[in-house]
């Protein structure tokens, strides 16, 4: 037995008006029917949004991934390289810069990869799960988050004078710059 489709309001006395596709009004204390919707969701009118859970099933992209982390060793090797701020990366590590070897680079930028690929790793499964941006702001605002949380122990550094402000940029900069690359790979990626 199919019911019509109900309307239930309550007037100024608390009785219920019922109203049914027949057009017909009347008021009582207990409404014809029990369970009674006043919009009832239909298909059409349902919004989906981009808000992944955790039945969400994590979406690895694999190639975003890779693409990523070679683009933020790409840019790390522009960034701290002598015409840009090598000579301020210089400064802040003296003993580092001076005794490096070819075998010392190639260890940095390996252990640098790896890294980079296991922090991707984690934002797809996070994007997966709790955060997907959707445009570029929400990039810019994830990595910002990202950042700041990376940045609060070192914070004292440049507030009590160890770190100079360039070279805190330098060091922090360059984090904020591979967190956006990486967030925005794993949003135009698709695989």
């Amino acid at each position: 037995m199919e019911f019509p489709a109900k309307k239930e309001a309550r007037n100024v006395f608390g009785k219920s008006e019922v109203e049914s596709n027949t057009g017909k009004t009347g008021f009582s204390a207990i409404p014809e029917h029990p369970i009674q919707f006043i919009n009832p969701p239909t298909p059409s009118s349902e919004k989906k949004m981009n808000v992944p859970n955790t039945l969400t099933p994590i979406s690895w992209k694999y190639g975003a991934i890779a693409a990523g982390v070679g683009l933020t060793q790409g840019l790390g090797l522009v960034w701290y390289s002598d015409q840009v701020f090598g000579p301020v990366w210089k400064r802040t590590h003296p003993v580092t810069a001076a005794t490096m070897t070819d075998k010392d680079h190639a260890t940095a930028l390996a252990i640098s990869a790896a890294s980079d690929t296991a922090f991707a790793i984690l934002l797809t499964y996070l994007s997966s799960r709790f955060f997907r941006p959707l445009t570029p702001t929400d990039a810019v605002l994830l990595a910002g988050i990202i950042s700041g949380v990376q940045v609060l122990p070192k914070i004292g550094h440049a507030m009590w004078g160890k770190q100079k402000p360039d070279e805190f940029f330098v060091d922090h900069g360059f984090d904020f710059a591979g967190n956006l690359i990486k967030i925005l790979c794993l949003m135009y990626i698709p695989y």
